[in-house]
């Protein structure tokens, strides 16, 4: 008797444990986890939502200007930093103690690459998730182009809306080219 109490009263911790462990994960979706914005609000495929697809030697040429190689100030004179997924200004942690070579930069660029981090105009940058995007396109907070689409993109949405479907209307952003801006309009 003594065994089977043993082994009832495992099972039933095992269980316990498992409903608990099951109710502690985090409601978190691709759609709620946070994003990184640098300009345009939707559609997300050039955000951090996916794997970062700037192009490296876009991502060089940023990273010569943060580090104020002799390249980088031939360039057009324009700030960068190096954010990750919350926003976090990781730039000095790439920072040396000696101004990078071009091969230290495409080192750099790779790694930023393979985190998903953006390099972003500290002014213009922003951290969101899909879903508030979405929701503020929908509640009108978003302006689009080209602005006369804005009824039939809501209107061909309306149901993807309605079942939290947000990657759909991505796609159909990508798909229409239709560009979403982060402020409403008239402003």
């Amino acid at each position: 008797m003594k065994r089977r109490n043993k082994i009832v009263l495992a099972a039933a911790l095992l269980i316990l444990g498992s409903a608990v462990s099951i109710g502690c994960k985090s409601e978190e979706t691709p759609y709620t986890q946070n994003i990184v914005v640098d300009g345009q609000a939707l559609p997300f495929h050039m955000s951090s939502f996916q794997f970062n697809n700037e192009e490296s030697a876009d991502i060089e040429l940023k990273l010569h200007q943060i580090f104020g190689t002799s390249l980088g100030k031939q360039l057009r004179q324009e700030d960068y930093v190096i954010v990750n997924h919350d926003g976090d200004n990781l730039t000095e942690d790439f920072r040396g103690e000696s101004m990078p070579s071009s091969e230290d930069i495409a080192v750099i660029a790779q790694k930023i690459k393979e985190n998903g981090y953006l390099v972003v105009n500290p002014g213009r940058y922003r951290v969101t998730t899909i879903e508030k995007e979405i929701k503020a396109l929908f509640n009108h907070d978003r302006r689009i182009h080209p602005k006369e689409k804005l009824k039939e993109v809501l209107e061909a949405n309306r149901e993807s809306f309605e079942e939290k479907d947000y990657e759909s209307i991505n796609q159909y952003l990508i798909r229409n080219r239709i560009i979403v801006f982060s402020t409403p309009e008239g402003s």
